[in-house]
């Protein structure tokens, strides 16, 4: 019997773990992994955050073997991806920075953008400051 639509998938460890893993190796987004093993993606992110969370409060649970699984799957592709970088492939890059943003900083764009906004608001405020009424001494209280 299928589940309903919008039911939550409960992991079941011998149905999904190694189906998961292989699917990581494969694909490496976790949307496409999610696909891959037929669960929502939301399902698969809840999973691996729970399991996270069971292994920082020290739980050995399987939901914290497949995070520790997933994160280890995830390190083999990058440490693959880095030996194709290294040899100056433009798609590795790529797949680094979409799939690992907070490691390999497809953000230093938007990062740079923010510095140079902060750049102008400071020349900004120092010009209002420059010019500003109270700099010149002709506010007068009362």
């Amino acid at each position: 019997m299928k589940a309903k639509l919008g039911a939550p998938v409960l992991y079941d460890k011998d149905k999904y773990y190694d189906a998961i893993i292989q699917a990581i190796s494969k694909v490496l987004v976790l949307g496409q992994v999610a696909g891959l093993v037929e669960v929502h993606r939301s399902t698969l992110s809840t999973w691996i955050i729970n399991g996270d969370n069971d292994r920082k409060e020290g739980i050995s649970s399987d939901l914290a073997h497949l995070s520790t699984g997933v994160r280890k799957a995830q390190a083999l592709v990058v440490e693959d991806l880095i030996k194709t970088y290294k040899r100056g492939k433009s798609y590795a890059k790529w797949l680094l920075e979409v799939c690992f943003r907070e490691d390999f900083g497809i953000d230093a764009g938007v990062i740079s953008e923010l510095l140079a906004k902060c750049d102008k608001l400071e020349q900004a405020f120092k010009r209002f400051n420059e010019s500003s009424p109270i700099q010149q001494g002709q506010v007068v209280n009362g």
